[in-house]
């Protein structure tokens, strides 16, 4: 680890960054900040990711190749787990899967956790195996507070994964155990502050299932205040989105411009694993605009969305174009989302559909996407 900050250390000294520069932005003292770089004090995963970034802003290779390597130097299982917890924060894929490949002999179930997360957002597992390789991993003997936290919120993404949003008042239980995690000497806990931060977003996804707009709104804001901006990006981007599915009735230049914000944020976090989310902000973006009967400048990147505009735009040549897409996603799905079946109806005009559509919604415990369906019938 020595021969590593000192690289570092050097670095910095080139490119004229000093130690008065850095404490501020990392909260701490210039004297802990030579202490980092002498190794007198052991830098936890969370603090080296902030300083080799602002060290070597604009160098992302560099900054991947220091990230990588930290494991590699420090055998501490709590730093390395809090590393971890930042990549997957700032949307850095590439560098959990390194750092997990890395660890896969460890017996410490915190990295399994890990390791199932980065799974299910890169989309390599399904929401029903999902499920069963978390109740494997729950039945692990660790009884701490941070292996607790993350079982809570591997939970909360397997309801919402099965839009079972119903459940996702289980996240105020979720929020209870986190707090039992401690700071270290009365400091600032990344780790803590991240889990919470996660609990918070689903938090804020199911007060928009269930149709409470002002509490998700609430939540959305608290997460885009402006500390949040350099510690959790991802989160960050996943809010804004929140925010413009909020106004995407009640003010259509609202939800564009949060969902532009949404977009223009995750093009920032440099990493070609963040595909998915990238696809899952552009139908959202093209579901505002096609909702908000805006055909104009659209990704149509997801299928979905190509039927929605087809059923929107209508006509009978429109109409085969939207069936034609549906049916082939049932084909390979098995059947059609709530979305997808409310796109048929729309293609079919179909009031039966529609009230089956609105169903559905409720069924699953959303609420505030019922409406849709429900507006369509009030329209005919």
């Amino acid at each position: 680890m020595k021969k590593l900050m000192s690289k570092v250390k050097e670095d910095a000294r080139k490119k004229k960054i000093i130690n008065k520069e850095l404490a501020p932005r990392l909260k701490v003292s210039e004297g802990m900040i030579s202490n980092y770089y002498s190794c007198t004090n052991r830098i936890g995963g969370y603090k080296f990711a902030e300083l080799i970034s602002i060290i070597y802003e604009g160098e992302d290779g560099k900054i991947d190749f220091f990230l990588t390597e930290y494991p590699k130097r420090n055998n501490k299982d709590e730093h390395v787990i809090e590393l971890l917890e930042w990549s997957h924060q700032n949307g850095k894929k590439t560098i959990q899967k390194e750092i997990l490949d890395q660890y896969s002999v460890k017996e410490n179930p915190l990295f399994l956790y890990y390791s199932l997360f980065l799974r299910r957002s890169e989309g390599n597992i399904s929401a029903q195996n999902f499920i069963i390789e978390l109740e494997n991993i729950k039945y692990k003997s660790n009884n701490s507070p941070e292996f607790k936290t993350l079982g809570w919120i591997g939970l909360l993404y397997a309801y919402y994964d099965l839009h079972n949003y119903n459940m996702l008042f289980l996240a105020d239980e979720a929020l209870k155990e986190v707090l039992n995690i401690k700071n270290v000497k009365k400091t600032y806990n990344y780790l803590k502050e991240s889990l919470k931060v996660r609990i918070y977003e689903i938090q804020a996804i199911g007060f928009l299932k269930e149709n409470n707009i002002q509490a998700a709104e609430k939540v959305s804001l608290k997460l885009t205040n402006a500390e949040n901006i350099g510690a959790y990006p991802l989160p960050l981007s996943s809010a804004f989105m929140l925010l413009s599915e909020i106004y995407v009735f009640a003010s259509y230049n609202k939800s564009l411009d949060f969902i532009n914000k949404a977009i223009n944020l995750c093009n920032k976090m440099n990493d070609t694993r963040n595909e998915r989310w990238k696809l899952r902000l552009e139908a959202t973006h093209d579901f505002i605009k096609i909702t908000n009967n805006d055909f104009t400048q659209l990704y149509l990147s997801d299928p979905s969305e190509q039927a929605h505009l087809y059923a929107k735009i209508g006509g009978k040549e429109n109409e085969k174009k939207c069936l034609s897409i549906l049916e082939s996603i049932e084909n390979k799905k098995g059947k059609l989302s709530n979305f997808q079946m409310y796109y048929k109806a729309l293609a079919l005009k179909s009031d039966r559909l529609l009230s089956e559509s609105a169903e559905n919604f409720i069924k699953s415990g959303d609420l505030f996407y019922a409406q849709l369906p429900k507006r369509a019938l009030n329209d005919h």
